[in-house]
């Protein structure tokens, strides 16, 4: 059917029409098929119903807003649609449970059509049967997964709780035999967007703890939803910020040479105790009494609890920042000239390598985005490092066997503030609106709008469901989102070190907030008593000093050099390719144009793949051209979506490949 001509700037608009042209075609040939009585092209049209509405779900609310501007010939059009859509939409619902109380689930699993009778009223009703992600119990009929799994359902989990493998599962299936593997789940690759999870309940035949297993679903769903908000929130991450981290990384990486890395650390603080001061409002109990552990246990610190510190008179041994913001803004009244050292993440700010230069030390902060870096200088680790500082700073901790690890001022929960009143960002206030269970933030410094700003937020807007956890010392304390994957991240670290038998200790000493299992609660006055056997100087100003001596700068830029003109060769690799496939896609679509541009373009994202600065600078695009050529119908539409992957290609390194240049450049001006 040919759309009216649109009147619009919003890119999405097109495809909304075409989402509701086809959704509404689709109704009307079911509907059709309906009353004809044929249950098996019916069955057909309600999952291209699904499928249609969640495409529709999908489409950005600024192109549905749009609508109101169109012409009124556009208006009609779309109002046709929506009657054919509407008109079929109470059917679909009836349709789908035609069969409730008629057959019982033992009768359905007899049979391919009771399978999917069944799967009828399971599926939801809006569902990406490529993208979203269906859960089943672990003694879930065979049959009835491969029935799913036929209709072209893509993602399929099983929790297997105690259950064997079943062989007979089909190979899209994904096992989750412990919590845990969900995350394992989610770091596949093509998990790349968000999608809709759902768990299918189904009663487990025979003797069992029905409280019991209800209790383990719960906990095996929320693990896995936990799972899922991690990955949204590293795809979220790269979106917003993936070239800034790129060049950014780029930008520092003499600086980097010049660092010392920190597996260069070793077994120097081996069995030291370390304590983890964190900037939340607890902090204001407690602080006073650290200057106990001064000399005696490594004093680590986020940038953001630093000023607390020194005001209190206590100087941290260790800074770390990981954030890539500008983040100088927390240090600009600490004495760093009394702090003996600063971690920094290879993405933070140039400005933080320029003012702390022969003090850093270097880390991965995010393994999937920094690898690159630490990889042209042959020493990455792998530092299970999750998304805040301090779960960062415990991970380090636990790397470098300190013990016991102490965390002070690590809420993770809120009532009126959000930071120390010491802290730099200390006159936050938090806002709840009781009615909406929603908090908003006031009286914000200007440093942390900026960084609001950077992630693509502004607090005059921004709220957030108000959560809750379990409290430090019982009952529940309320909670935001990115808190409670904090919460999520400490708790994994803290079952990691029991798993693995690793002799660390873990004290949390916050004496409020959230309740974090694995951990040790007591009081720090307690903690300094646990202590006191320890030596009263550790000599750890001299230790830090003899790890930033050891660092080798001509070598390191030596490596630097050689890694960049390989990563230049790739890039340019990328580039003719890229420019290679567009020619070709340009000309007519015959079948030996076709195949020549078949071979060249899996050359392409060959190449994509070693040259990880494309991937970077611009996955969601990148990803986005990939979802259009998987939706393609007709070889013009493929030929498009090719096209716009091309020129995404030919722009970024064009982009890059001079920044890397001006760093080679550097570097051999320099010797």
């Amino acid at each position: 059917m040919n759309n009216p001509t649109i009147s619009t700037s919003t890119n999405d608009l097109p495809k909304l029409l075409n989402i509701l042209s086809q959704l509404a075609e689709d109704s009307q040939e079911t509907l059709k098929h309906a009353i004809e009585g044929n249950e098996i092209e019916t069955r057909r049209g309600v999952d291209l119903i699904r499928q249609g509405r969640a495409a529709l779900y999908a489409v950005d609310k600024e192109s549905k807003d749009a609508i109101d501007g169109q012409p009124p010939d556009v208006k009609a059009t779309i109002q046709r649609h929506l009657d054919s859509i509407n008109k079929v939409g109470q059917f679909v619902e009836q349709w789908c449970c035609r069969y409730r109380g008629l057959l019982t689930y033992e009768q359905m699993l007899q049979t391919e059509e009771g399978c999917n009778i069944l799967l009828d009223e399971l599926v939801p009703l809006i569902w990406d049967w490529r993208l979203d992600i269906l859960i089943f119990p672990g003694w879930a009929d065979a049959k009835l997964i491969k029935a799913v799994a036929k209709r072209g359902q893509a993602r399929i989990c099983i929790f297997l709780f105690d259950e064997e493998k079943n062989k007979e599962y089909p190979e899209n299936v994904f096992f989750i035999e412990k919590k845990d593997d969900a995350y394992a789940y989610f770091s596949k690759g093509d998990i790349h967007r968000g999608a809709r999870v759902q768990y299918i309940t189904i009663k487990k035949l025979g003797q069992f703890d029905e409280e019991a297993q209800g209790k383990l679903d719960r906990e095996y769903v929320e693990e896995f939803h936990m799972a899922f908000i991690h990955r949204i929130a590293n795809i979220n991450t790269v979106k917003l910020q993936g070239l800034r981290l790129l060049q950014q990384g780029l930008g520092n990486l003499t600086h980097i040479a010049d660092a010392v890395p920190f597996s260069k650390i070793g077994k120097k603080f081996e069995g030291m105790p370390m304590v983890i001061v964190s900037p939340g409002p607890s902090l204001d109990k407690n602080i006073h009494q650290l200057h106990a552990l001064k000399g005696r246990a490594l004093i680590v610190a986020p940038a953001q609890s630093a000023l607390a510190l020194t005001t209190a008179g206590i100087i941290p041994d260790i800074i770390v920042v990981a954030d890539p913001n500008a983040m100088q803004y927390l240090l600009k009244d600490v004495p760093m000239e009394k702090v003996s050292a600063i971690i920094l993440a290879v993405t933070c700010h140039p400005k933080l390598y320029e003012d702390y230069a022969g003090k850093i030390i270097v880390f991965n902060a995010n393994l999937g985005l920094d690898h690159w870096i630490s990889d042209i200088f042959k020493d990455t680790i792998s530092l299970p490092a999750g998304g805040s500082v301090s779960t960062d700073a415990l991970c380090m901790g636990v790397y470098l066997r300190c013990s016991p690890i102490v965390l002070m001022g690590q809420d993770l929960s809120f009532s009126e503030k959000q930071y120390s009143s010491g802290a730099v960002d200390g006159q936050v206030e938090i806002i709840r609106d009781e009615q909406k269970n929603t908090l908003t933030y006031r009286n914000l410094t200007s440093g942390l709008e900026e960084i609001l700003s950077a992630s693509g937020f502004d607090s005059k807007t921004l709220s957030e469901p108000i959560l809750t956890l379990p409290g430090f010392y019982g009952g529940k304390v309320n909670t935001k989102s990115d808190y409670a994957i904090f919460h999520s991240e400490f708790e994994k670290i803290a079952a990691a070190v029991i798993d693995d038998k690793v002799e660390v200790k873990l004290w949390n000493c916050t004496e409020g907030g959230a309740y974090i299992e694995g951990f040790d609660h007591i009081s720090l006055s307690e903690a300094i008593i646990r202590l006191n056997s320890i030596n009263e100087n550790n000599n750890i100003e001299d230790i830090i000093k003899s790890i930033l001596r050891a660092k080798d700068s001509a070598a390191r830029r030596a490596q630097l050099k050689n890694g960049l003109i390989k990563i230049r060769k790739d890039l340019q690799k990328s580039q003719v390719t890229a420019q290679a496939c567009l020619r070709l896609a340009q000309l007519k679509p015959n079948k030996t144009n076709l195949d020549k541009l078949s071979v060249l373009e899996n050359d392409l994202k060959k190449s994509i793949k070693r040259a990880t600065f494309i991937s970077l600078a611009s996955q969601e695009k990148i990803l986005n051209a990939l979802q259009l050529g998987l939706e393609a119908k007709t070889i013009p539409e493929s030929l498009l979506a090719s096209i716009i992957l091309y020129r995404i290609v030919l722009e970024s390194a064009t982009d890059i490949i001079p920044i890397v240049s001006s760093t080679i450049l550097a570097l051999e001006s320099s010797t």
